[in-house]
């Protein structure tokens, strides 16, 4: 009991108690970012050469494409994340597999909210531009003028439209679509949170994975001083 309490208070003393070490998580998550947007450029380079700009006959179709494009981010995603998780795992240089795994479990979040934060401002910025444009368009006469006229040929006056917002048929088909789009997206919505999920247990796995597999009396060890065997 004295031994024992010697031991972690020259544990504590020695400043090594550390539950997490921030720079191992920083290096998997720079690592887990660089290998996320190296393979997507390459994957992105792949499918553009594929194209066919003179015969488009023989290209993909676009729900191909996008299928293609998130099984590949998918798979990006989990070998970015189990690197990166492997680092931080191994730069930890901790013996305890929850303090490990909580390590990957960071640098996951971290790189989530990196991400989502990239597409909410980029999207933002579209949707912006797109809406300035618009106006800007909508204040010039002319073109406001050629639009009616363009829509007026091809059929879409507004007695037109009004006879197709009461036809039961149309009114069905526009509802059908509706449903449709609603639950495809519901279930992309599903997809993507199972899919993050799993990216969260790959990267935990990944950090338990580098870390050090045998205990060394010279090593500074970052865990519980009770779980850490008192000298001899």
């Amino acid at each position: 009991m004295v031994r024992e309490d010697i031991h972690t208070t020259e544990y504590e003393e020695s400043g090594a108690f550390r539950r997490l070490s921030w720079g191992s998580i920083f290096s998997g998550l720079f690592v887990a970012l660089t290998i996320f947007i190296l393979l997507n450029l390459l994957g992105a380079g792949i499918g553009i050469s594929t194209l066919d700009i003179q015969d488009t006959a023989d290209n993909p179709r676009a729900s191909t494409l996008g299928i293609a494009a998130g099984i590949w981010w998918f798979i990006v995603g989990l070998i970015s994340l189990y690197v990166g998780g492997w680092v931080a795992g191994y730069l930890a240089n901790s013996y305890e597999k929850t303090s490990t795994a909580i390590h990957g479990v960071v640098v996951w979040s971290l790189m989530y909210l990196i991400m989502f934060l990239l597409v909410t401002t980029a999207f933002g910025t579209v949707v912006g531009g797109t809406i300035g444009a618009i106006g800007r368009s909508a204040q010039n006469q002319q073109i406001t003028q050629r639009l009616s006229q363009a829509m007026g040929q091809a059929g879409f006056n507004q007695q037109n439209l009004e006879q197709a917002a009461q036809d039961p048929a149309k009114q069905a088909q526009a509802q059908q679509t509706a449903q449709t789009a609603v639950k495809v997206s519901g279930g992309s919505l599903i997809g993507l949170a199972i899919a993050m999920l799993i990216g969260g247990i790959v990267a935990a796995l990944g950090a338990i994975s580098g870390s050090p597999r045998y205990y060394h009396p010279h090593i500074e060890h970052r865990e519980h001083p009770y779980t850490t065997p008192a000298p001899a």
